[in-house]
């Protein structure tokens, strides 16, 4: 199930980026940010530990998201 949400994710992101609309894209990233977030609390209470093998992704998808969005 994990690989599966990952590659739907995948694949509605690449089909946004080949319409060549950066907005969307860049809202799209924003709207996938969440999940980093809760694997990365799943992690930590499943396993104890890990979380940040997730987090470390919020920034960087924060990031290419402002810049797709203009923010900077």
């Amino acid at each position: 199930m994990y690989g599966g949400r990952d590659i739907g994710l995948g694949l509605m992101m690449v089909v946004v980026w080949a319409r060549g609309d950066r907005r969307t894209l860049g809202l799209t990233m924003l709207a996938s940010l969440p999940i980093a977030i809760v694997d990365g609390f799943v992690s930590r209470d499943q396993i104890g530990g890990g979380e940040w093998g997730h987090w470390v992704f919020v920034g960087v998808g924060a990031g290419l998201a402002a810049g797709l969005l203009e923010w900077f």
